[in-house]
């Protein structure tokens, strides 16, 4: 399978097609992101990398987690995933969480 194939299986998904189990994992997956991303946004680390960001001016795509300002989606995802990796809460129970699909 390559990169063409997955992105076709991802374009023809419909939401329908998704298992309930694979669902509600991702509502689990997607709140313990936003939590540890929150939490992380407080750190030095955080702090210094979205000030630079927010001072560079670029478009308002998307927000930063738990920071106050809109950047470019790509930025966007910078901050937010060096805050939600910083404080190293990596989510243990994934194989728990996976069990149920």
């Amino acid at each position: 399978m390559n990169t063409e194939d997955v992105a076709e299986f991802i374009c023809k998904t419909e939401f329908a097609d998704i298992p309930d189990g694979a669902v509600d994992a991702a509502k689990i997956l997607l709140l313990d992101f936003c939590g540890v991303t929150i939490a992380g946004s407080r750190e030095p680390s955080s702090r210094i990398l979205s000030e630079y960001v927010k001072n560079i001016g670029a478009r308002h795509e998307a927000g930063v987690l738990g920071q106050g300002f809109r950047t470019e989606a790509s930025l966007a995802a910078l901050v937010n995933g060096t805050s939600a990796h910083v404080l190293d809460y990596d989510d243990y129970s994934i194989f728990r969480i996976w069990s149920c699909w």
